[in-house]
Protein backbone atom coordinates (compact mmCIF):
# COMPACT_ATOMS: atom_id res chain seq x y z
CA UNK A 1 0.00 0.00 0.00
CA UNK A 2 2.90 2.45 0.56
CA UNK A 3 3.88 2.34 -3.11
CA UNK A 4 0.29 2.91 -4.19
CA UNK A 5 0.00 5.92 -1.86
CA UNK A 6 3.26 7.33 -3.20
CA UNK A 7 2.06 6.80 -6.77
CA UNK A 8 -1.23 8.56 -6.01
CA UNK A 9 0.61 11.51 -4.44
CA UNK A 10 2.99 11.73 -7.40
CA UNK A 11 0.00 11.74 -9.77
CA UNK A 12 -1.64 14.55 -7.78
CA UNK A 13 1.50 16.68 -7.88
CA UNK A 14 2.50 16.00 -11.49
CA UNK A 15 -0.94 16.07 -13.09
CA UNK A 16 -0.69 15.18 -16.78
CA UNK A 17 3.01 16.00 -17.06
CA UNK A 18 5.28 12.95 -17.32
CA UNK A 19 7.27 12.17 -14.17
CA UNK A 20 10.43 11.37 -16.13
CA UNK A 21 11.81 13.32 -19.08
CA UNK A 22 12.25 11.59 -22.43
CA UNK A 23 15.75 10.77 -23.66
CA UNK A 24 15.23 12.49 -27.02
CA UNK A 25 17.74 15.34 -27.45
CA UNK A 26 16.15 18.73 -27.88
CA UNK A 27 16.43 20.71 -31.10
CA UNK A 28 18.46 23.31 -29.21
CA UNK A 29 21.03 20.69 -28.12
CA UNK A 30 21.39 19.32 -31.65
CA UNK A 31 21.81 22.79 -33.11
CA UNK A 32 24.94 23.43 -31.05
CA UNK A 33 26.57 20.03 -31.32
CA UNK A 34 30.40 20.29 -31.18
CA UNK A 35 30.90 18.87 -34.67
CA UNK A 36 28.52 21.43 -36.19
CA UNK A 37 30.34 24.48 -34.83
CA UNK A 38 33.12 24.46 -37.36
CA UNK A 39 36.78 25.11 -36.80
CA UNK A 40 37.87 26.67 -33.53
CA UNK A 41 40.64 29.23 -33.22
CA UNK A 42 43.31 29.15 -30.56
CA UNK A 43 43.38 32.15 -28.27
CA UNK A 44 46.25 33.78 -30.12
CA UNK A 45 44.65 33.22 -33.55
CA UNK A 46 41.27 34.75 -32.86
CA UNK A 47 40.21 37.46 -35.25
CA UNK A 48 40.17 40.93 -33.75
CA UNK A 49 36.75 41.96 -32.46
CA UNK A 50 35.34 45.24 -33.53
CA UNK A 51 32.33 46.71 -31.78
CA UNK A 52 31.40 48.44 -35.03
CA UNK A 53 30.77 45.07 -36.69
CA UNK A 54 27.99 44.45 -34.21
CA UNK A 55 26.09 47.57 -35.19
CA UNK A 56 24.46 50.28 -33.19
CA UNK A 57 22.57 49.28 -30.10
CA UNK A 58 18.89 49.97 -29.83
CA UNK A 59 17.87 52.61 -27.37
CA UNK A 60 16.63 51.23 -24.09
CA UNK A 61 13.58 53.46 -24.15
CA UNK A 62 11.14 50.56 -24.44
CA UNK A 63 9.30 49.30 -27.47
CA UNK A 64 9.40 51.39 -30.61
CA UNK A 65 6.13 50.58 -32.37
CA UNK A 66 2.58 49.49 -31.69
CA UNK A 67 2.12 46.37 -29.58
CA UNK A 68 -0.35 43.51 -29.89
CA UNK A 69 -1.37 41.28 -26.98
CA UNK A 70 -0.71 37.56 -27.46
CA UNK A 71 -1.85 34.67 -25.29
CA UNK A 72 0.59 31.88 -24.37
CA UNK A 73 -0.56 28.64 -22.78
CA UNK A 74 1.88 28.66 -19.85
CA UNK A 75 1.28 30.36 -16.53
CA UNK A 76 1.93 30.31 -12.81
CA UNK A 77 0.59 26.77 -12.47
CA UNK A 78 3.45 25.58 -14.68
CA UNK A 79 6.03 27.26 -12.43
CA UNK A 80 6.80 29.91 -15.04
CA UNK A 81 8.15 33.32 -14.10
CA UNK A 82 8.23 36.51 -16.16
CA UNK A 83 11.97 36.11 -16.73
CA UNK A 84 11.44 32.64 -18.20
CA UNK A 85 8.97 34.02 -20.74
CA UNK A 86 11.19 36.99 -21.64
CA UNK A 87 14.18 34.68 -22.15
CA UNK A 88 12.28 32.20 -24.30
CA UNK A 89 10.69 34.90 -26.44
CA UNK A 90 13.97 36.75 -26.88
CA UNK A 91 15.97 33.61 -27.71
CA UNK A 92 13.49 31.66 -29.81
CA UNK A 93 11.98 34.66 -31.58
CA UNK A 94 15.23 36.56 -32.09
CA UNK A 95 13.77 39.61 -30.35
CA UNK A 96 15.56 42.10 -28.17
CA UNK A 97 14.06 42.21 -24.68
CA UNK A 98 13.29 45.90 -25.20
CA UNK A 99 10.80 44.82 -27.91
CA UNK A 100 8.79 42.79 -25.39
CA UNK A 101 6.06 44.74 -23.65
CA UNK A 102 4.17 43.91 -20.48
CA UNK A 103 3.62 40.32 -19.38
CA UNK A 104 0.64 39.31 -17.25
CA UNK A 105 0.96 35.84 -15.70
CA UNK A 106 -2.33 34.04 -15.03
CA UNK A 107 -2.99 30.60 -13.57
CA UNK A 108 -2.68 28.41 -16.65
CA UNK A 109 -1.89 31.00 -19.34
CA UNK A 110 -0.26 34.41 -19.73
CA UNK A 111 -0.55 37.54 -21.86
CA UNK A 112 2.46 39.09 -23.60
CA UNK A 113 2.62 42.36 -25.54
CA UNK A 114 4.78 41.97 -28.66
CA UNK A 115 5.40 44.20 -31.71
CA UNK A 116 2.52 44.23 -34.19
CA UNK A 117 4.82 43.72 -37.19
CA UNK A 118 6.32 40.34 -36.24
CA UNK A 119 7.07 38.10 -39.26
CA UNK A 120 5.06 34.90 -39.63
CA UNK A 121 8.22 32.79 -39.22
CA UNK A 122 8.90 34.40 -35.83
CA UNK A 123 5.33 33.80 -34.69
CA UNK A 124 5.58 30.16 -35.79
CA UNK A 125 8.89 29.70 -33.94
CA UNK A 126 7.44 31.25 -30.79
CA UNK A 127 4.33 29.05 -30.96
CA UNK A 128 6.55 25.94 -30.93
CA UNK A 129 8.92 27.19 -28.20
CA UNK A 130 8.82 25.58 -24.76
CA UNK A 131 8.96 27.14 -21.30
CA UNK A 132 8.90 24.99 -18.19
CA UNK A 133 8.42 21.90 -20.36
CA UNK A 134 5.22 23.30 -21.90
CA UNK A 135 4.71 24.62 -25.44
CA UNK A 136 3.90 28.31 -25.59
CA UNK A 137 1.20 27.85 -28.26
CA UNK A 138 1.36 31.58 -28.95
CA UNK A 139 -1.76 33.08 -30.52
CA UNK A 140 -3.20 36.55 -30.81
CA UNK A 141 -5.45 37.30 -27.82
CA UNK A 142 -9.07 38.22 -28.39
CA UNK A 143 -9.99 41.77 -27.40
CA UNK A 144 -12.05 40.36 -24.55
CA UNK A 145 -9.14 38.28 -23.22
CA UNK A 146 -6.58 41.05 -23.59
CA UNK A 147 -8.67 43.44 -21.51
CA UNK A 148 -8.90 40.90 -18.69
CA UNK A 149 -5.20 40.02 -18.82
CA UNK A 150 -3.80 43.33 -17.65
CA UNK A 151 -3.89 44.17 -13.97
CA UNK A 152 -5.45 47.51 -13.09
CA UNK A 153 -2.91 50.04 -11.93
CA UNK A 154 -3.01 51.29 -8.37
CA UNK A 155 -3.70 55.00 -8.12
CA UNK A 156 -0.79 57.18 -7.07
CA UNK A 157 -0.94 60.09 -4.68
CA UNK A 158 -2.71 60.68 -1.41
CA UNK A 159 -5.44 58.30 -0.39
CA UNK A 160 -8.70 60.03 0.49
CA UNK A 161 -9.34 57.63 3.39
CA UNK A 162 -5.88 58.06 4.97
CA UNK A 163 -5.36 60.07 8.15
CA UNK A 164 -3.43 63.32 7.76
CA UNK A 165 0.32 62.93 8.17
CA UNK A 166 2.14 64.46 11.07
CA UNK A 167 5.36 66.18 10.14
CA UNK A 168 8.69 66.08 11.95
CA UNK A 169 9.92 64.05 14.90
CA UNK A 170 8.00 63.55 18.11
CA UNK A 171 10.60 65.31 20.28
CA UNK A 172 13.84 67.17 19.66
CA UNK A 173 16.93 65.01 20.05
CA UNK A 174 19.57 65.65 22.67
CA UNK A 175 22.95 66.72 21.34
CA UNK A 176 25.62 64.04 21.26
CA UNK A 177 28.43 64.24 23.79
Amino acid sequence: PAIEIAAALARMVQGDKPLLLSDAPSAHAREFAPDARGERHERGERPAYSGAARGARASSGGTSGPLVTYRVEVGRRHGVKVGNLVGAIANEGGLDNSQIGSIALQGDHSFVDLPADLPAATLHALAKARVGGERLQLRRADDNEAAHGARPRKPFGARPDAAPRKGGFSAPRKPRA
